[in-house]
């Protein structure tokens, strides 16, 4: 989460065009297809329509939260992602240490427990059980 100074974010939701940001930001075919795709699905699973949220991320509802450590405090969304240049970076609300569960396969943790980086998502299959 991008912070600024007093504690509070400079990341914040805005009412940019989300598909008109996916059109100029991701840089190839795949990307936009891939963002597309994943647009459609959070907004499935969340039951939440995608904002845009800071320059470069697109999100799924929201929650309020106040640290206890750093005495921050905002608005995030639950679910999101950014097609980033190098790989689409996905975004997922967790109650808190250990609350995510491992995560195989290409996927990589980083930054904490709540980002989850992919190459390719044309390469994964969604599959509700």
């Amino acid at each position: 989460m991008a912070k600024s100074t007093n504690n509070v974010l400079k990341t914040r939701v805005h009412d940019a065009d989300v598909l008109a940001f996916v059109e100029q930001f991701a840089q190839t075919d795949q990307k936009r297809q891939d963002s597309l795709d994943l647009i459609a699905l959070m907004e499935k699973v969340s039951g939440c329509p995608p904002k845009m949220w800071g320059a470069s991320m697109i999100g799924f509802g929201s929650y309020h939260y106040k640290s206890e450590k750093s005495r921050q405090e905002g608005d995030w969304f639950l679910l999101g992602f950014s097609p980033r240049k190098a790989a689409i970076s996905l975004y997922v609300y967790h109650r808190g240490a250990g609350a995510c569960p491992a995560v195989g396969g290409p996927w990589q943790i980083q930054g904490g427990q709540s980002l989850l980086v992919y190459p390719e998502t044309s390469r994964y299959r969604y599959r509700r059980t």
